[in-house]
């Protein structure tokens, strides 16, 4: 079998050749109508998603504090990392493909076939210096996959035109201006936990998609100035259900009222001593109330604000589906009317027909503040050639994460938990581990 060789670009379109021919706007969305929004808009749009996202209205204190950790001036400048994640859509070959140019059209100066570099891929090669490599690869995820960038950067990067690469740093300029940065003052990040890197690059996605919806931000539809965008984020983000909770408003329920029987003395134990973010293993034969006694205090966790959510993993699909009916009943007495909002209120901001196979049922479940569903939806988290693997990581950040019949799972599963633990655990997230029966050298293992 003959493998054909990439050739290097030998004739090159500088942005003015381009846009003296093809036109000058610089698009980042188009359909069948013609162009979309510019590349300028939809950045500057998803920055400032970011940007809202992080703001008291709908981010605590704890979170920021929790990604600040690392640097203190890192929540800052996360809105221009989210709004450089098209940057690399300033580039010829993207351009000519935006324009759904037909064959005898499309520039002679691109080889389409190995020339014209995934958008992502030509963005992190025009921020990783300026970022530095990790956050600069939070942006080369957000299609989902890793893209390789020694090969693209060969035979498209390093043979471009005049006049891009420019265009792509002014743009950068222009949106740290817009959201208030200084690009000299950035911090480079080189090394970052993977679960914050995985947390950002899941930011960079949410706000990507939010800022990709056309009902709240189509070309036409408003103004694209700073001002007029920040009205629509906020009407969009309210009614994705990004709001924090009035936690006031959610009154302490006694466990007997709650459940309709006294506790027993295993659940008044985790009850005790379920306080904050850990890792805690309650071991009892079935029938003994297991759910119970990790839920109520779950609950009760995220009725003081120390947790964000709640998520209950079982085995299997119908063990899951069944722990979901109780798990929404038990909401819906102590949360109320407030429930049917957390439990559905973000899971619309995903319906994108393009994802929607990854979106499908519980699967959802992980970004919404309350849900079950299978274990390994918990498990893919850990696994980075699954698609979209770090949303998951993003959605779990501070949850109160309840994993059922941890007894049941074979050597590669246990190895996969050990590590979606250690992820949980620098999240500030609430571990509780169900079992009928463990090894000691099993839970010295798990807890170490």
């Amino acid at each position: 079998m003959q493998i054909r060789r990439p050739q290097k670009i030998t004739k090159h379109i500088t942005l003015d050749e381009f846009q003296n021919k093809y036109g000058s706007e610089l698009a980042a969305k188009s359909d069948e109508v013609g162009l979309g929004v510019s590349v300028y808009e939809h950045c500057l749009t998803a920055g400032l998603v970011a940007q809202t996202i992080l703001s008291p209205k709908f981010t605590r204190n704890n979170t920021i504090a929790w990604i600040n950790q690392f640097d203190d001036k890192l929540t800052k400048y996360l809105p221009l990392v989210v709004a450089c994640h098209d940057v690399g859509k300033v580039s010829a070959g993207f351009q000519a493909i935006i324009r759904r140019l037909p064959t005898s059209k499309k520039p002679p100066e691109i080889d389409y076939e190995f020339g014209n570099m995934r958008h992502e891929v030509m963005t992190y090669n025009a921020t990783k210096d300026l970022l530095g490599s990790v956050l600069a690869k939070t942006l080369l995820y957000h299609h989902g996959y890793y893209r390789n960038c020694s090969y693209d950067a060969e035979y498209g990067i390093n043979n471009e035109g005049e006049g891009w690469a420019d265009a792509r740093n002014g743009l950068i300029n222009k949106l740290a201006k817009d959201l208030g940065v200084n690009v000299s003052n950035i911090p480079k990040m080189d090394d970052l936990p993977a679960s914050v890197w995985k947390y950002i690059a899941g930011l960079v996605v949410v706000s990507d998609w939010i800022s990709s919806d056309e009902n709240f931000f189509a070309k036409g539809l408003i103004d694209f100035d700073k001002k007029s965008i920040e009205k629509q984020v906020d009407v969009a983000l309210t009614n994705y259900g990004f709001n924090l909770p009035d936690l006031d408003q959610f009154k302490e329920i006694e466990f007997s009222e709650l459940y309709g029987f006294t506790p027993n003395a295993g659940q008044i134990k985790m009850i005790e001593e379920m306080t904050g973010p850990g890792l805690y293993i309650y071991e009892a034969p079935m029938g003994i109330g297991k759910t119970e006694a990790a839920l109520y205090p779950a609950m009760n966790l995220y009725r003081k604000g120390i947790v964000n959510g709640i998520y209950f993993a079982m085995p299997t699909q119908v063990t899951s589906n069944r722990i979901f009916a109780r798990l929404d009943s038990a909401i819906q007495k102590w949360f109320g009317d407030e429930s049917s909002k957390l439990l559905h209120g973000t899971a619309d901001i995903f319906h994108n027909p393009a994802e929607d196979d990854w979106f499908a049922g519980n699967k959802k479940a992980l970004l919404d503040k309350f849900g079950a569903g299978t274990v390994d939806q918990l498990l893919l988290s850990v696994l980075p050639g699954v698609k979209h693997f770090f949303l998951r990581t993003y959605g779990l950040y501070n949850k109160a994460v309840i994993i059922d019949e941890v007894h049941s799972y074979d050597v590669y599963t246990s190895d996969l938990l050990k590590s979606l633990i250690d992820d949980l655990i620098e999240m500030d997230c609430v571990v509780i581990l169900l079992s009928a029966t463990l090894t000691e050298a099993a839970k010295k293992e798990l807890m170490s």
